[in-house]
């Protein structure tokens, strides 16, 4: 009870003169929350689609850098053989 005792004393003098500033931001979190609660479970679906978009990304990318290693080696080759092609 010592500790105890400690500790919401503490924690009122460091509320002291705040009761009406903490009132309001009690308030004020409260209306958000009132506000955010009930979107929760359509940013859950949100979160779980992103993850499933990850996951196709992962899944996609070796071919996707497969193709811009192609892209590369087919801009430099024409970049070799302008002269080449120019001429045809």
């Amino acid at each position: 009870p010592v500790k105890l005792n400690l500790t919401l004393s503490a924690a009122a003098q460091s509320l002291s003169g705040l009761g009406e500033k903490f009132g309001q931001s009690v308030v004020n979190a409260n209306a958000l929350l009132d506000d955010v609660n009930p979107r929760m479970p359509q940013a859950r679906k949100d979160i779980q689609g992103l993850a499933a978009l990850g996951d196709t990304y992962a899944d996609a990318s070796p071919d996707l850098f497969d193709f811009l290693n192609n892209a590369v080696i087919t801009s430099r080759t024409i970049n070799v053989q302008q002269k080449d092609l120019d001429q045809a």
